[in-house]
């Protein structure tokens, strides 16, 4: 059973996680059919991976997203009894990790809560679990919620940081998903905290942040690159990638900004827009960073890394050469290897 919250005229994200009221039931929809997929064999770290959905959709309204394009301001949810179920198909087709895949599962944090423990009480928690966070639900709410996750099995977290500048989380309309309140007063940006709290409790931070917005520098798109190396166990930076109707978009159009028309190129990964001060070669470059996320991977799945550790960094070292790794040549050369390795694998069609 799918159960919807639509955000009304005038209403906040806050108000509208708090109002169960404006819910009403929309569809019984029935598990997925694992048995019809035409590909199987999907793996994370060396472990069988599946994904479920508990919920869809967002109220909030980042002007970077498609799924509020798509679907509107909207919060459906499903059953427990059918997300239950879901795992326990997931598990009997030899799942031992599962990917949640709702777009903001800490939305409402009540249901979240409850959902921890209903995977405690089925004993699912024997499993290993990814989700995709507010930085602000999780610091605000972790010092209870953290350890219950953790309890429930969840190993990793993907944080939506998206940029530690206040300036470009305006633009990004992402500022009110990553406060830090106390007392209901706003005290700071909540990503510290929120990783503070995921790290004290043996799970690991999947960060995602967005640089190469209209006003970044090379000392800001630094500063964030900087900010992720140093807190963030698997650092996923992405460019921000004008998908057609996002509110982010019109702005880079207007300013003229989007040098490059090819969707297939748009990834998140590859840079298609400037900024006012940086052309996407350079903001691409700055962000080509590659050994942060080794450490934490050797010390979760030693025996994966012992199998698989040529293939991995292989595939993390592309563009490298022996030449490149006796000093012989120079990054700028390796980088334009790597992004002819990276067109000639979207030549598929």
């Amino acid at each position: 059973m799918l159960v919807r919250t639509t955000l009304k005229p005038g209403e906040t994200a806050k108000s509208a996680m708090s109002t169960p009221q404006d819910r009403g039931q929309i569809a019984a929809t029935a598990s997925k059919a694992r048995d019809a997929r035409v590909l199987d064999g999907y793996a994370m770290m060396g472990r069988q991976v599946d994904v479920i959905e508990t919920s869809r959709g967002c109220t909030f309204n980042c002007s970077f997203c498609s799924i509020i394009e798509m679907r509107g301001r909207n919060f459906h949810t499903y059953s427990f009894d059918r997300v239950i179920a879901d795992i326990a198909d997931a598990k009997a087709h030899g799942a031992r990790t599962i990917f949640i895949i709702d777009d903001n599962i800490t939305l409402n944090i009540e249901r979240f809560e409850a959902l921890c423990h209903a995977i405690i009480d089925a004993g699912h928690n024997d499993i290993d679990y990814t989700i995709q966070a507010m930085t602000s639900a999780i610091a605000n709410h972790g010092d209870m919620l953290a350890p219950l996750m953790r309890k429930a099995g969840f190993r990793y977290v993907f944080l939506g940081i998206e940029n530690i500048l206040e300036d470009n989380l305006d633009f990004l309309v992402a500022s009110a998903k990553n406060r830090l309140r106390k007392k209901g007063r706003r005290i700071g940006n909540a990503s510290l905290r929120a990783i503070e709290a995921i790290r004290q409790n043996n799970m690991y931070v999947v960060g995602g942040l967005i640089v190469g917005n209209p006003n970044d520098t090379i000392e800001s798109v630094r500063a964030n690159l900087e900010f992720a190396r140093k807190y963030v166990d698997w650092p996923y930076i992405q460019h921000p990638t004008p998908y057609p109707g996002t509110p982010m978009t019109k702005d880079f159009r207007e300013r003229n900004l989007i040098k490059n028309e090819n969707l297939e190129q748009y990834d998140g990964t590859t840079a298609v827009v400037a900024s006012e001060h940086l052309q996407p070669e350079e903001i691409e470059y700055e962000r080509w960073m590659k050994v942060r996320h080794l450490p934490p991977m050797v010390v979760h799945d030693p025996l994966f890394v012992l199998r698989n550790w040529w293939g991995m960094l292989s595939f993390t070292f592309r563009g490298s050469s022996l030449k490149s790794v006796l000093g012989l040549e120079s990054d700028r050369e390796v980088f334009a290897r790597y992004r002819a390795i990276r067109t000639a694998e979207r030549q598929y069609l």
